[in-house]
């Protein structure tokens, strides 16, 4: 996959503070790269032996390959780094029709090309490629969350909503915003994991991925999951967030059964897309050992 330096020169591009799937879908997305049967054995060795690399530096939130997913939140604050995690596109709504213009400081689609490089590349030491491949097996479930590629101006929000953390819902326990309520899988999962994970979180992660692959295989997705624009990911993201995600209404109006079903549909697919490009990727960038 090629980094992308020029990325969505067509549109204005808008940073805004935000979380991300939470853990547990992270956690998911890794188990789906693991089960697609995308990856060859050398490449599921070469990438958890990586992950492995910093397990001694971290060891508190779990060491495997699905609960490093979790890694480049834990580290977010420490790092600096959280405008990596998102890049959101207008969607404008605005009477003028003219949106602010603010230049972007760091995207999540030059951070996955970033970590493409640093892995790819044999000048990289053993300590960033650790680091990146943690970085990427996050990022890449982060590009497929809608309100990661997306934030709304209206006159409500002159200034944009921050990928949904300014719109507020009512009906649903575990958010009061918008962007909590994708972050939760519309209330499939709600952060209940803790790490390190015990057998009975195994599970429960593996037995969401089972039912993300067979409800959309990767036989219906292998057009896309061989696509390696990072850009058009984050489009298809922001689409979905254009199109459905801000359709939801605002509190004190509750969100509708309806739109949570749908949401959770939708939620499920970009989980598979995540997880089958995560494998395809890693497939790519690591099909030989690393490690002496």
């Amino acid at each position: 996959m090629k980094k992308e330096k020029s990325i969505l020169s067509l549109l204005t591009i808008f940073i805004s503070a935000a979380s991300a799937w939470s853990c547990d879908g992270h956690m998911v997305v890794a188990q789906i790269a693991l089960d697609s049967g995308l990856m060859s054995q050398q490449t599921q060795k070469t990438s958890t032996d990586l992950v492995s690399y910093l397990n001694n530096a971290y060891p508190k939130t779990g060491t495997t390959f699905q609960e490093v997913a979790c890694w480049a939140d834990d580290v977010k604050s420490k790092m600096g780094n959280g405008p990596l995690h998102y890049i959101d596109i207008p969607v404008c709504r605005l009477s003028s029709g003219n949106c602010p213009e603010p230049p972007p400081t760091g995207q999540v689609v030059w951070a996955i090309g970033d970590a493409d490089e640093t892995l790819e590349s044999s000048s990289s030491t053993m300590e960033s490629r650790a680091e990146q491949i943690r970085y990427l097996i996050h990022f890449i479930g982060d590009v497929h969350q809608p309100l990661h590629a997306a934030t709304y101006f209206s006159s409500q929000f002159p200034g944009g909503d921050a990928g949904g953390n300014a719109w507020k819902v009512a009906g649903v326990p575990y958010a009061t915003e918008l962007h909590a309520v994708w972050d939760e899988g519309l209330g499939m999962w709600t952060s209940q994991l803790h790490r390190p994970l015990n057998n009975t979180g195994f599970e429960w992660v593996k037995s969401l991925s089972t039912k993300v692959i067979s409800e959309f295989p990767l036989n219906s997705f292998l057009p896309q999951v061989k696509n390696s624009n990072v850009t058009e990911w984050a489009e298809e993201s922001y689409t979905i967030a254009k199109t459905f995600v801000y359709t939801a209404p605002q509190a004190p109006e509750p969100i509708p059964s309806s739109y949570l079903l749908e949401g959770q549909k939708a939620a499920l697919q970009r989980l598979a897309l995540a997880g089958y490009r995560l494998a395809e990727t890693l497939y790519v960038l690591l099909p030989y050992p690393i490690l002496p």
